[in-house]
């Protein structure tokens, strides 16, 4: 069946998008996939978790910053930057790894950098597509976002992990070149569009009042919630598996890139679920919640490394499909609001700014009580997330986006 010129633009666009938001991810979860290795090179736990939180405080500080200034400057701009400022910064970090407060600076200016990103691509393709299509485009990088895990685990299963963060730099500093050349090319060709009076459109009001009555504060809670888990604790899965499961330092490399492998399937199940429940977000949500929570405090209980592995997949997934209707269906869906860059670098901002006092929490609580009370915790907060979602599901007077998209 042959594309309409509207689906195959959202295509082009969406597929740009997700190559760009595959490599940030890819130099993302590096840490975490090099985590083993570090600490079999004399960098303690502690010192890993600190850089983490370095860097998740900077990327977060970013988001907040960058997603506003994202309404304002074109995203090719942003976009290129970011991805060559991180590249260098990726660089600089292994040549300063010796120097512990230098080097964790240099971590954070990657974070930082990296923050430019995804607020102004989630505008420019809320701006350039139709709902639905957007909806498509951001599952696409929102699916590259979880692929970068495994890539990573890949990356770093072959090779030192000073090693892997300058392969990581290279890819960076090759895309950044690579999406401002296109992104120049889809301006002229007319599949990037902006909503500017120059182009005959009115630039949408600023309804800030109005994100209360859209769920902002509900998809806050869900934003830092989610979190935790894709970024905190799945940062630190390889160490759990080392740790906790007892496997060898290159297994738990090759058993993380398997299971993040795995987990980047989740958006695409998501929106599968989101479709078959009437594109409702907030049940969809809800159920995803749900499962999390469960799975999570099953997987307490299960003493066989291989079922303890599967069911502890299950609770991620569930958890990565709750985020997935934030990123993938409600952050696009506020086109009219004007904020779309503002909006997503702002719960984007939550998101990192929880995953950073958690990445400082876990390894020290897992030092202290074990890591099968961080799985405890992990389920906790998925109950909450249950909580979050069920009065909004109660509500008569609830504000439904199914539709929208």
């Amino acid at each position: 069946m042959k594309l309409s010129t509207k689906a195959r633009n959202a295509v082009f666009l969406g597929s740009l998008c997700s190559v760009s938001y595959l490599a940030v991810y890819i130099a993302r979860n590096l840490l975490g996939a090099v985590t083993p290795k570090m600490t079999a090179d004399a960098f303690t736990l502690d010192y890993i978790g600190e850089i983490t939180a370095v860097y998740l405080i900077a990327y977060a500080t970013g988001q907040l910053i960058n997603g506003a200034i994202g309404d304002r400057i074109k995203a090719k701009y942003m976009i290129s930057a970011g991805l060559l400022m991180a590249g260098i910064a990726n660089l600089v970090f292994v040549q300063l790894s010796g120097h512990p407060y230098s080097a964790m600076i240099a971590y954070g200016w990657t974070g930082f950098s990296l923050s430019m990103i995804y607020g102004p691509m989630t505008k420019m393709v809320a701006e350039s597509t139709d709902l639905v299509y957007a909806t498509r485009c951001s599952l696409g990088y929102t699916f590259a976002s979880f692929f970068g895990s495994p890539m990573a685990g890949l990356i770093a299963t072959f090779l030192t992990w000073q090693a892997t963060f300058n392969v990581s730099s290279i890819m960076l500093v090759v895309m950044a070149i690579t999406a401002f050349c296109f992104f120049t090319a889809f301006e002229k060709r007319g599949i990037i569009k902006y909503q500017t009076p120059e182009q005959g459109t009115t630039r949408p009001k600023k309804d800030y009042k109005g994100l209360f009555k859209r769920s902002i504060v509900k998809f806050s809670g869900i934003s830092m919630l989610t979190g935790i888990i894709r970024t905190s604790f799945v940062g630190f899965l390889s160490t759990y598996f080392y740790a906790y499961l007892k496997y060898s330092e290159s297994e738990s490399a090759s058993i993380f890139s398997i299971v993040t492998f795995i987990i980047c399937f989740t958006a695409f199940i998501a929106i599968f679920v989101y479709e078959k429940l009437g594109r409702n977000m907030h049940v969809s949500a809800l159920i995803f919640f749900i499962i999390s929570a469960v799975a999570f405090l099953a997987s307490c209980f299960a003493e066989i490394p291989v079922t303890n592995i599967a069911i502890i997949v299950i609770a991620i997934m569930a958890s990565n499909a709750a985020s997935t209707m934030l990123w993938s269906v409600y952050c696009p869906s506020m086109r009219d609001t004007g904020l779309v860059s503002t909006i997503t670098g702002f719960l984007d901002f939550l998101s990192y700014s929880a995953a950073a006092l958690a990445s400082l929490l876990i390894p020290r609580i897992a030092d202290v009580i074990g890591w099968r009370s961080i799985i405890f915790i992990m389920s906790a907060l998925m109950f909450i997330g249950i909580a979050i979602c069920v009065p909004h599901f109660c509500a008569k007077n609830r504000v439904d986006l199914k539709g929208l998209t």
